[in-house]
């Protein structure tokens, strides 16, 4: 309630300020439009893709007084996922210190633990070795994520942590190692996540790996310990392909992908994923990425 407050608050107020003075606007899209074939069932057309990427379109405004304002709306809501919500981000920001309103939480890689939600956040940098420490207070309601959550570390190393209730409830923050249609759900989740991530480039091979820890299980959700490694190679021109494992910390499943980008034109790729675990199809998915 009261990050919603203090949204609706920044964002009136600056309404009153575009008013005076007109600002710097762009519209951009991330549209993806393709298939999904799944051994359980067919998902058929979507705009999402199977690892829960959605399609947005959205509005940037620079203000004269610095401060920016970004709206993103889905183009599609993935079945099940208890955010309803047609916005996936709405926020204001002073770039670098501060920003208020829904938005991706701090947290991870980029490969687990994706969530969106109502939140105010602070960066700043630690006073030995001046790392960079991303922090935000999180309330999305009750059912959904609440508490604190935040990352320290640059792009290619870093530790995130997240104390409160819920985490982990969306479709979009397990992807790697549970089916989109079938996420944590309201009401269940973790109260505690603790994520190792590394990420390192070296001429046209990347990495990428993550250990994420969930512990204080809610509702039907139980505890685990997941981790992900992703291989990517440049084949260039823009084109790329990877490989990637996933596995669940305690059990046998390994669940593997193999995908590539091609790039088609400029801001236009057509992108394919196939997954498998132990070696049985998982699911296919073929899309066209757009963005402008």
């Amino acid at each position: 309630m009261v990050v919603r407050i203090l949204t609706l608050a920044v964002i009136g107020s600056l309404a009153v300020v575009a008013k005076a003075q007109a600002p710097d606007v762009k519209i951009k899209g991330d549209v993806s439009l393709g298939l999904i074939s799944s051994k359980d069932f067919s998902l058929g057309a979507k705009s999402y893709t199977s690892l829960g990427r959605y399609s947005t379109l959205s509005l940037q405004a620079v203000l004269p007084i610095g401060l920016k304002v970004f709206l993103s709306e889905r183009t599609e809501i993935i079945t099940n996922d208890p955010d309803k919500e047609s916005f996936d981000e709405y926020y204001v920001e002073d770039p670098g210190l501060w920003r208020v309103g829904k938005q991706v939480l701090p947290f991870g890689g980029g490969g687990f633990f994706r969530q969106s939600v109502l939140a105010a956040r602070v960066d700043s940098k630690l006073l030995l070795e001046g790392l960079p420490l991303a922090m935000a207070f999180v309330d999305g309601g009750k059912g959904y994520q609440y508490g604190f959550t935040g990352r320290i570390g640059g792009r290619g190393l870093g530790i995130s942590f997240a104390f409160g209730r819920h985490w982990g409830i969306n479709s979009t923050a397990l992807a790697l190692t549970q089916s989109i249609q079938a996420p944590e759900g309201l009401n269940n989740g973790w109260k505690q996540a603790v994520e190792f991530d590394l990420s390192r480039r070296t001429g046209k091979c990347s990495y990428r790996g993550e250990l994420l820890l969930l512990s204080n299980a809610e509702g039907t959700s139980q505890d685990k310990e997941v981790s992900d490694f992703q291989f990517g190679y440049d084949l260039g021109h823009r084109h790329s392909a990877l490989l990637g494992v996933s596995k669940e910390l305690g059990r046998t499943d390994l669940l593997y992908r193999v995908g590539g980008t091609y790039n088609v034109a400029k801001g236009m790729q057509i992108e394919s994923l196939y997954r498998l675990t132990n070696g049985n199809f998982r699911d296919f998915a073929i899309f066209l990425r757009v963005r402008f």
